[in-house]
């Protein structure tokens, strides 16, 4: 998907935003690996991007991509949102994961959820730092798409995963208002909570739900 949007930017892009797309792992894609030396939904811990020492493609790699999207350290980072896309072998449908306490990330899934009742959101474990790509901007989360074997797109979750992103597309001037403003509306959404990401992906345990609200 992410060539598919980098030949056709219209798809991803409107006035009043930067879209960004590119390939995270670019050696894995190469390889058709899901990675080469390391997984990299494990090198973006802040204190592993900042450790010279670790010379792993991945691990190099993350580096780049950290100076582009963020760096994960600064106050402001240069991304307000950073979208991971996967496809996964696990039964997960579309599945959005974020961290618990990222407000904007809770308000964008809660929208995608409402346009379409079948996504599921999960929260990673409630911890100081996560490995994981999307922490590299202000906001992120990772969309999870599966079942899918590696290295193949499938049609249908292909063209659902292309509709929900085009929603939020539309959305995006009126959700940065609201964090701008600081004020995000009381939101309600079903949360699908897991001990870890893996957990999620796996087993999706008990539901919740939960509303939003940032005095």
């Amino acid at each position: 998907m992410a060539k598919h949007f980098q030949k056709n930017p219209e798809l991803v892009m409107r006035p009043s935003f930067k879209t960004t797309v590119m390939l995270s792992n670019t050696a894995a894609v190469a390889a058709n690996q899901r990675y080469v030396e390391t997984d990299m939904n494990r090198c973006f811990l802040l204190d592993d991007l900042q450790n010279e020492k670790l010379q792993t493609l991945e691990h190099k790699r993350a580096r780049e991509i950290d100076a582009q999207l963020g760096p994960k350290a600064s106050e402001e980072p240069t991304m307000d949102l950073v979208l991971d896309l996967h496809n996964t072998t696990a039964n997960t449908g579309v599945l959005l994961l974020m961290a618990p306490q990222d407000d904007f990330a809770h308000l964008v899934a809660a929208h995608i959820q409402k346009s379409d009742p079948e996504v599921r959101i999960c929260e990673w474990s409630d911890k100081q730092d996560w490995p994981l790509l999307p922490t590299t901007g202000r906001s992120g989360m990772t969309v999870e798409v599966g079942p899918m074997a590696h290295g193949t797109s499938e049609a249908s979750w292909f063209q659902k995963t292309q509709s929900e992103l085009a929603s939020l597309k539309r959305q995006w001037s009126r959700f940065f208002s609201y964090w701008v403003h600081k004020t995000i509306p009381v939101t309600r959404l079903e949360i699908w909570q897991g001990s870890f990401i893996q957990s999620c992906r796996a087993t999706i345990s008990k539901r919740s739900n939960m509303a939003i609200q940032r005095s």
